[in-house]
């Protein structure tokens, strides 16, 4: 079976205006160096190829087109880039240094921004946000319960439909802003009544980290955390300040068409951060490594917030996280994304310290499983179907 794994010179595109609890290691030492020594290269031999096999099965029934990385430990188990930059296989190659679009995987790194300054004390958790926009129309909604999801705004992917005349033109926060405490759209829920997963939420969370800090919201995340953790290949993209996205991917619907650029687009904090997944393994190894936040902060970001959603069975949510309930005893932090033909994944098996990352551009698949992903980084432990299902190509030899 074909790997397309290709390395190319940089391009450029302009994407166009318009309970259990994680314990960081000490913050002094050092990030694992992305490349793996000969014995971890002999140690993961057999899990990089079932990886390898399952990603390249799944890129020849065109039901995957991106880039993904496998670590455990700070060593690398497996990374490659599997299909073309467009659904033309006549395009170019993909190469790990492209930028995709992470969606709501931008949500963890808000969150991060938020609890920054929550630990330098320039803010509070129990803050209202009529602390930070005077007036705002909704009393009772705090910081916090933005970012676990209990604020009950209404979702501006829908109210901005109405209120935003020309879709062509991108649409910036502080106009967002502008038009909920305005028209007041109707709320879903009271403060706090329950867990409702919240774009609204996160960009305003954005919003409120440019109102503290005096910077724009894609400034701060290079200055306070890209730029610190050596994250080169990762930006806001900002279109309303005429930012481009260098070496950015853009996204296509699941019969390949081009999806063009939205006017949501201008919208950040929920969504709009663009990344590889070599610079997502630079983020997870900083939080082990106790970086950007205090270990008691992090550890508050992995608490699930939502204990009414454990009761139901379903998966927590914490500080800017997704908590899996249960998986084989152990404790996974996670999030996906989906936004105009992009998807990502941020998987994070802390018990084990088993790190996945993976991003695509062409919406052709269904979604693919957490606990697939989090079994084929474990070689298949937990017996899930994600091994079989690949090795079911070319007649089940697995080539």
């Amino acid at each position: 079976m074909k790997k397309i794994f290709w390395f190319l010179p940089l391009i450029s595109v302009f994407v166009a205006c318009g309970g259990n609890q994680e314990t960081p290691v000490n913050a002094d030492s050092e990030t694992p160096s992305i490349d793996s020594t000969a014995y971890y290269d002999s140690l993961f031999a057999e899990r990089k190829m079932q990886i390898d096999t399952f990603f390249s099965a799944k890129q020849k029934r065109g039901e995957f087109n991106g880039n993904v990385l496998f670590a455990e430990n700070g060593h690398l188990i497996h990374k490659g880039s599997y299909g073309f930059t467009t659904p033309d296989t006549t395009s170019e190659p993909l190469n790990l240094s492209q930028r995709f679009q992470l969606a709501s995987v931008s949500k963890p790194f808000t969150a991060t921004a938020v609890l920054l300054l929550y630990d330098r004390g320039q803010l509070k958790l129990e803050d209202t946000l009529g602390t930070f926009f005077p007036g705002f129309p909704f009393p009772g909604i705090t910081v916090k319960m933005l970012l676990c999801h209990r604020g009950g705004l209404g979702n501006y992917n829908y109210f901005t439909d109405e209120f935003w005349s020309d879709k062509h033109q991108p649409i910036p926060n502080d106009t967002v802003l502008a038009i909920l405490m305005r028209e007041k759209p109707k709320t879903y829920y009271k403060p706090n009544e329950q867990f409702d997963y919240s774009n609204t939420g996160y960009f305003l969370l954005g919003s409120i980290v440019e109102k503290v800090s005096g910077k724009s919201f894609s400034d701060f995340m290079h200055d306070e955390i890209f730029e610190p953790l050596g994250m080169k290949n990762t930006c806001i993209y900002d279109p309303c300040r005429g930012k481009k996205v260098e070496n950015g991917l853009q996204g296509y619907d699941w019969k390949g068409r081009l999806i063009e650029d939205h006017y949501q687009n201008g919208v950040v904090g929920d969504k709009g951060m663009y990344s590889t997944v070599e610079d997502l393994f630079l983020f997870d190894q900083a939080i082990y490594a106790g970086k950007i936040l205090k270990p008691e902060t992090w550890k508050m970001a992995f608490t699930g917030q939502n204990p009414e959603r454990e009761e139901e069975g379903k998966d927590n949510y914490g500080l800017g996280w997704r908590i899996k309930t249960s998986f084989a005893g152990y404790q996974v932090i996670y999030h996906t994304g989906w936004w105009k033909g992009f998807r990502s994944y941020f998987i994070r098996n802390t018990t084990k310290k088993q790190s996945i990352f993976i991003t695509d551009n062409i919406k052709r698949n269904r979604f693919l499983s957490i606990e697939e992903l989090l079994d084929l980084a474990d070689g298949g432990t937990f017996g899930s179907a994600a091994l079989s299902d690949s090795l079911q190509v070319e007649g089940g030899k697995g080539k």
